[in-house]
């Protein structure tokens, strides 16, 4: 059993890693400012991280490790890391996928050489920067790096599937960056829960910087995508029509979660996860199962739930010249 200092947790990972934890017997302390663990036996303390003194007070409670879930600011990483590097076994360290250069050489291992994305640049940039801080902690604690692809599927705060299968239901066009033939990889929380929780039992005392990419078992593109969720949803006609970004004011460079015409850009994007099933880590759902389960929830609560529209959809639909229609 471990004494788990979970920072964060209140979305995406945070409630199957607890339920996971949970149930692997580990005793477990969240800390967050708003979201008390709806899990029995667990503790809950309301704070503010970027409180050094708060932070401060943690110390005196004895944990074995802390999983950093809530790791955009480098300043607060900072001092998590000051606060604990000398105190616990392992620190586990949520980063990105999107810390990778993308330089065209795929998939991405743990080696490849990283840099500013093209997307969400700013995003990466900071994750980038919370990687150089643990890594200059690296000497005092056993750093766990953990890089993801896209999460998606339930609980997902960005909406990226259910963008998608809103505008299928009620039978809008959906706009496909570029042709949507790019390959990606998307995994849903659970799985990236599944994998933290592997690796706090695998996870020794000797310091050291470990990053690790969970990756997926399979890689799929846009028009793929699309055509899944239909699948399950049971849509049976729908329209895809392929658009260049540029011509409606957005890019893959600094693509936009806040207006956009869909939720994946018109980039490759794959992560090589040997290093991480080498461990003996296995994958539980593939694509078809994490569609299949999302649809069968999304078919729940789409009626009840209304989805935002977004300025680029309707430039996108003012273009004079057409795309290609890409359901074939």
């Amino acid at each position: 059993m471990n004494k788990v200092l979970l920072l964060g947790g209140g979305r995406m990972i945070g409630p199957p890693l607890l339920e996971i934890l949970t149930s692997s017997k580990n005793e477990v302390t969240v800390v967050n400012r708003s979201s008390p663990p709806k899990i029995r036996n667990i503790k809950y303390i309301s704070g503010n991280r970027s409180d050094k003194n708060f932070i401060n007070h943690l110390r005196e409670i004895s944990f074995d490790v802390v999983i950093d879930l809530s790791c955009y600011e480098p300043e607060d990483v900072l001092i998590s890391l000051e606060a604990f590097s000398d105190r616990v076994k392992s620190y586990f360290l949520m980063s990105s996928g999107l810390v990778y250069l993308q330089d065209g050489i795929y998939p991405y291992n743990e080696n490849h050489l990283r840099g500013e994305n093209v997307q969400g640049v700013l995003y990466a940039k900071k994750k980038l920067e919370n990687e150089e801080i643990a890594k200059t902690f690296s000497n005092r604690v056993n750093i766990i790096l953990l890089r993801a692809p896209y999460l998606v599927g339930d609980p997902d705060f960005m909406n990226r599937l259910q963008f998608i299968s809103n505008r299928l239901i009620k039978n809008k066009f959906i706009y496909i960056p570029g042709y949507g033939n790019s390959p990606y990889q998307i995994l849903g929380p659970s799985e990236v829960a599944r994998a933290i929780n592997h690796l706090v039992f695998k996870s020794n005392t000797k310091s050291g910087f470990n990053p690790f990419n969970i990756g997926a078992l399979e890689t799929i593109n846009s028009r793929g995508l699309v055509k899944l969720l239909a699948k399950y949803l049971g849509v049976k006609e729908f329209h895809m029509e392929s658009i260049f970004l540029e011509d409606v004011g957005l890019s893959n460079e600094n693509f936009s979660f806040t207006d956009l015409v869909f939720p994946f850009p018109d980039q490759t994007f794959i992560l090589d996860d040997h290093k991480l099933r080498m461990t003996g880590f296995e994958y539980q759902v593939d694509v078809n199962k994490l569609i299949s389960e999302f649809s069968k929830k999304f078919t729940e609560i789409a009626v009840n739930k209304s989805f935002p529209s977004f300025q680029a959809e309707v430039r996108a639909s003012k273009l004079p010249n057409k795309r290609e229609v890409l359901n074939d």
